[in-house]
Formats: structure tokens, sequence, C-alpha cells
């Protein structure tokens, strides 16, 4: 029997994988779901209960280094989206200097080499997010849907560090070129087809 970890960040996660097929294929397999449930979260998710199927609830994940992370990061993507985005949030609110920051980090984010760099140094940064349940439960596999939020990426690297299998996934179409910056490498992603497989490769450095 394996222990397979389960990040539930929000609604979608739980219609795409608590309220569809996924988690009742996972628990027939015999092996045990431990479905890791954000904190802010509302919702009855004990109805998900099972012999083999665990609830436990994470903690907050917010911090100032995730948060700094997201924004870097954010700006790290090498796409005419950001560039564009990035031109709307300075017509809204004319800070010029916080505008030419960004943009000189979108520079930097063209270079494969300047993002593994940034990578290397968020993997590095001292951090044992969910530690007790990870030593409580001692998972074989991590599967993080969600892998831009703070709670998908500090799991992700908490994971990776202790030599437990990564998953995660492209939840969407856009996630890859204009929701953030892939802070961690899961030793696996899922993707809905050939364009996000080569967003994933390209953009993503999978």
């Amino acid at each position: 029997m394996k222990t397979i970890f389960l990040s539930v960040y929000d609604g979608d996660t739980e219609k795409n994988i608590l309220q569809s097929g996924v988690l009742r294929e996972l628990e027939n397999s015999g092996h045990r779901v431990v479905l890791l449930i954000r904190s802010a979260l509302k919702g009855d998710y004990d109805r998900y209960k099972k012999s083999n199927t665990i609830i436990e609830r994470l903690p907050n994940a917010n911090c100032f280094s995730e948060r700094l992370y997201f924004w870097l990061g954010w700006n790290l993507i090498p796409t005419y989206s950001i560039t564009m985005r990035r031109m709307d949030a300075y017509n809204n609110h004319k800070n010029y200097l916080r505008f030419k920051i960004e943009q000189f980090i979108g520079l930097l984010g063209r270079s494969k080499t300047i993002r593994s760099i940034f990578r290397f140094v968020y993997y590095y940064i001292p951090d044992d997010y969910a530690g007790d349940l990870f030593v409580k439960y001692k998972p074989d596999v991590l599967f993080a849907p969600n892998m831009f939020s703070y709670e998908d990426g500090r799991l992700l690297k908490n994971a990776k560090k202790r030599g437990i299998k990564t998953i995660t996934t492209s939840k969407s179409w856009d996630v890859l070129t204009n929701k953030a910056f892939t802070r961690v490498r899961a030793d696996k992603i899922l993707v809905q087809n050939s364009i996000i497989k080569e967003n994933a490769i390209n953009i993503g450095d999978y």
C-alpha cells in the first residue's frame, strides 16, 4: 500500500479531483489517500473520509518569502500576456519605479539560466511547511494540482527535499503563460494537449 498526498486548494480541485472518478479510482486502488485541505477553505470535507481516505487541514502558507517569490516569479514569465498585464497595471496605478523594476525582471526572465537560478534560491530558502504531516504519514507521492499556490509550492519543495515523488498539473490552458512562475518543477506534470505541453517545456522549463 502506498500513501498519496493530494493537495486541495480550491473548489476547482474539489470538482475535478474529489467529485470525479479520480478520487474513487485512487481509493479503489487500495492505496491510502491523505487529502490536504487549504486552511482557508470552507465546507464539509469530512464527507470524503473513508477507511483509506484521511482528511488533514494545512497550516496557513502565506508568508513574506512566498509573496515576494510570487511577485518575482509572475514577472519572470517571458510571455506577451505578462508584458501587457504589466503595462495595464502601470496605466492604472502610474507607479513608474515599480513598472521599471518589473520590466527589468521581465528581461531577466527571458533567460532559462536566470529562471533556474531563481528556482535554486527558492529551493534553499529554509522551510519545513507541513513537516509534521510528512513525518506522520511518510507519503510515497505528492499530487499538487495547483502548483502555483503558496501551499502547493511549499509542499512540492518539501516533498522534493525528502525524496518524495511529485506530480502536478496544468489546471487550465493559460496557467503557464499568464498565472505564475513554476517555482518548483515537479517530477511529472500532466497537461491537456500538445500546445500546453510546449508551454510546459518552453516556459515552465520541463
